[in-house]
């Protein structure tokens, strides 16, 4: 019988930039791993002291990059214009019997597709004349072209060239206004290029205009920007009145009249992606019989609306659909259909007295946290409108942990103040039938907290960390992931030939508000100091003559912010990228202020120096309110099994029944 060995490595590596990346391991980053078949590359296995490997394109130097967590990416230049991301993904354990594999691909950072029938795309980086030309259905990798010039791309519309006839060329100034490719400019960009070409003797000749929408979309970190036709911009259906409408800044007019309709677009070289520009749309309204009744409005078109007229008599409505707004002039009493959901009004809210969350570890199995809430009240209501308010009350929370070390378990965070709640907030999300998550407002209120960390903490954490790893390996096991076909025709190719041509549209979080109250916490810790760096550690062990770091109710104070305040630029992006500006807010808020005073509590309450003999930490230690860890809403063994009080078994010996 005929009998063949397959050797899988649990690593691969493909390059799919088109610059011939090659890899090489941080052990020996000199050595470039050979590439097998197409242009496979087998990697090993990592570690965690080897998990950074060099990346390198011919002519330039290596480009050591950290190994992203399965299923994530991570950003990284390969040269002064070639930037470049680094993804890792699962391979379908099905075809690989049963061995987890992961595939390593280098892509370019930024794509581009046309989808835009009868005419070809230009996109140059600003201030370059190298245009790049796309047909329709075409793709191309995005790479910059000159290191000294600003990193924005312009676009530039030209008819479809016909057989034997030389390409058109248009002018520099029909370009369209810069834009960069980040995560607050995802969405849908209605856009009206006008196009003049030059004559043999330079000067302008014949012109064009044209509608297109450009569509801008987030993977990770990969960003990616497709032109497509009309029918996808914004769009005006007229039902009764003469209708002329302008885009605020331009003094072009669209003229609509009764029973009609027409798509719009901004002026391209008056178009910007910043949040600090908005749709606004001016519209005047004209009774074809009574010239005398007419009306002005303006209308955003980022936010669904609904205004009613009294002379002449109508309905304007503002509808966002697949990223861009469906406006209807309509008689009162009828509003046409748009195509798009239909909202409805609702209201739901509950209390409970007690709720507790456990985490359940594996090995062994046994409780590892517990979140106790006590006095929980949820609370959301919507209206038609598309507005909706949630309401989130918590009286006290807890959070224990429980260590397979008794000197490890202990109450990690409590709310200790008697008089205000753990936990208050109050999200206002408005158009809630957009893709885009639109928060108008968010207000959040905390108690004093205790806060407490030790070893056995952080050694839970990181036990948790590799089982989330293991989860998502665990994927490519259950059949989920690349074949491992398509893993092979990847390599050398270019990305943007391979992923199946423009992602999905994507979606983004607009924060217009944000208010959270002052915060109060003391903080307790005992860690030891094998977490420091080699000359921290040297120079606590000379001031502190200890090896472990004790802190006891230490206080940190922070005043209350106002963020993103109505009238400002919004923030726009991810909840990462949320979470990330909010942080770095509160740090640069504790460097300008009054850091001596936290740092004085730090020091009086620890053993920073001269192991705290000096200080009330030594004489007088602060003591935590919260030490007693909340008891188990459902009681568990050993072995990790839970057992039900008896009215919930004869409650469910009943439905089964």
């Amino acid at each position: 019988a005929n009998r063949r060995i397959v050797i899988f490595a649990k690593n691969w590596f493909v390059d799919c930039t088109g610059l011939g990346v090659g890899m090489g391991l941080s052990s020996n980053p000199s050595v470039r791993l050979p590439a097998f078949g197409a242009g496979v590359s087998l990697c090993g296995e990592f570690r965690e002291e080897n998990s950074v490997v060099a990346l390198q394109i011919p002519g330039e130097g290596r480009r050591e990059v950290a190994v992203p967590m399965l299923g994530t990416s991570t950003r990284v230049a390969l040269s002064s214009l070639h930037t470049c991301t680094l993804m890792v993904e699962p391979v379908s354990s099905s075809s690989t019997f049963d061995v987890p594999c992961r595939l390593m691909t280098v892509v370019p950072t930024m794509m581009a597709y046309s989808e835009l029938p009868n005419f070809e795309v230009g996109i140059c980086q600003q201030l370059t004349h190298h245009i790049i030309w796309l047909g329709p259905g075409m793709s191309t990798h995005l790479y910059w072209q000159a290191p000294d010039k600003p990193r924005q791309w312009q676009l530039v519309l030209r008819p479809l060239t016909q057989p034997g006839k030389e390409p058109l060329k248009p002018l520099p100034t029909d370009l369209s206004l810069p834009f960069g490719l980040s995560e607050k400019g995802v969405g849908a960009y209605p856009l009206a290029f006008t196009t003049r070409f030059a004559l043999k003797d330079g000067r302008p000749g014949k012109s064009f205009k044209q509608l297109a929408c450009l569509q801008v979309d987030q993977s990770g970190e990969l960003f990616t920007f497709t032109i497509t036709e009309a029918k996808h911009c914004h769009q005006l259906i007229n039902a009764i009145l003469v209708v002329d409408a302008t885009f605020h800044g331009e003094g072009e007019k669209h003229v609509v009249l009764p029973n009609n309709s027409c798509y719009l677009g901004r002026a391209a070289e008056k178009w910007d992606v910043e949040p600090r520009l908005r749709e606004r749309l001016n519209l005047e309204l004209v009774d074809a019989f009574d010239v005398k009744a007419h009306v002005a409005c303006t209308l955003d078109l980022s936010r669904t609306a609904q205004i009613k007229l009294n002379n002449p008599a109508a309905i304007i409505t503002v509808q966002l659909a697949n990223r861009v707004a469906i406006i209807t002039v309509s008689p009162p009493g009828l509003t046409l259909d748009a195509g798009s959901a239909v909202s409805w009004g609702s209201e739901l809210g509950g209390r409970h007295p007690s709720l507790s969350i456990s985490l359940i570890g594996e090995r062994p199995h046994r409780e590892v946290f517990r979140l106790s809430l006590q006095a929980l009240r949820l609370h959301d209501r919507r209206l038609s409108s598309g507005l909706e308010t949630l309401e989130l009350n918590v009286n006290r929370l807890q959070l224990d942990h429980h260590h397979r070390n008794p000197e490890g378990t202990g109450v990690v965070l409590a709310s200790v103040s008697s008089r205000d709640p753990a936990i208050k907030a109050r999200v206002t999300r408005e158009d809630t039938l957009s893709r885009d998550t639109r928060l108008r407002s968010m207000d959040l209120a905390i108690a004093r907290l205790e806060v407490t960390a030790d070893d056995g903490l952080l050694e839970s954490i990181a036990s948790i960390s590799e089982s989330l790893k293991s989860v998502v390996i665990a994927s490519g096991i259950n059949g989920k992931g690349l074949s491992l076909r398509d893993a092979i025709n990847r390599a050398g190719v270019p990305y943007n030939l391979v992923s199946g041509g423009p992602p999905p549209p994507s979606s983004k979080l607009v924060v217009s508000e944000v208010r959270v109250t002052p915060i109060d916490m003391r903080v307790f810790c005992r860690l030891s100091t094998r977490l420091l760096p080699e000359w921290l550690l040297v120079l606590f062990a000379v001031l502190s003559f200890s090896s472990n770091i004790q802190v006891d109710g230490a206080s940190f104070n922070f005043s209350g912010q106002h963020l993103f305040e109505q009238g400002r630029a919004p923030f726009e992006g991810s909840i990462g990228g949320l979470m990330e500006v909010l942080s770095k807010h509160y740090v640069n808020m504790s460097l300008k202020g009054d850091t001596l005073r936290p740092l004085v509590s730090v020091v009086f309450n620890s053993n920073l120096l001269l192991g705290g003999f000096l200080s009330r930490h030594f004489f007088f230690p602060k003591d935590r309110h919260v030490q007693n860890l909340s008891g188990p809403a459902l009681p568990t063994s050993k072995a990790g099994l839970v057992h039900f009080p008896n009215d919930i078994e004869d409650a469910l010996d009943f439905i089964g029944e």
